[in-house]
């Protein structure tokens, strides 16, 4: 800025032109808007709601007895069900038709393992002329521990 010059202040000024629809809208509501501006409402200090009569009291009494029981016999019988299931129903040691359901789905990945993958290792070893080699039972390791995975995995999941 130069030395005694005066900063310059600028005035924006925004003004709304209403469309002629707009002004007769607004002439019609004018005088009614007035009116209320002049005499807002008051509210009543009292209360705006009124007291239960006797009733209305005992039957909202009973519905609150009726909700506190069905909600009483609903805790208990989640608690039963949590105690059920933190019990030994969950313990194939303790539940022989969980452990036979868990035999069931395991034994076709031993099965498999057993009657495909070995005995197809095996074979490629002894057609290569490395039965009994370092790549077999390296092959035989991934596969048995491929198969232990998927038993325990299939174990958990049933349990």
């Amino acid at each position: 800025m130069a030395k005694g010059s005066k900063p310059v202040t600028t005035t924006q000024e925004t003004r709304v032109v209403l469309s002629p629809q707009q002004n007769q809208l607004l002439d019609f509501a004018m005088p009614q808007l007035a009116k209320f501006a002049a005499n807002p409402p008051t509210v009543n200090p009292a209360s705006a709601v009124a007291p239960f009569d006797p009733s209305q009291t005992a039957g909202q009494n009973l519905a609150l007895g009726a909700a506190s029981g069905a909600q009483t016999d609903l805790a208990q019988a989640g608690a039963s069900a949590g105690e059920f299931l933190l019990g030994d129903v969950l313990f194939p040691d303790t539940n022989p038709a969980l452990g036979r359901t868990i035999e069931a789905s395991t034994q076709p990945i031993i099965d498999q393992l057993l009657q495909q993958a070995l005995p197809r290792i095996r074979s490629e070893a002894t057609s290569a002329g490395q039965f009994g080699g370092s790549r077999q039972g390296i092959a035989e390791g991934l596969a048995t521990t491929g198969a232990a995975r998927a038993v325990g995995d299939t174990a958990a999941k049933g349990a």
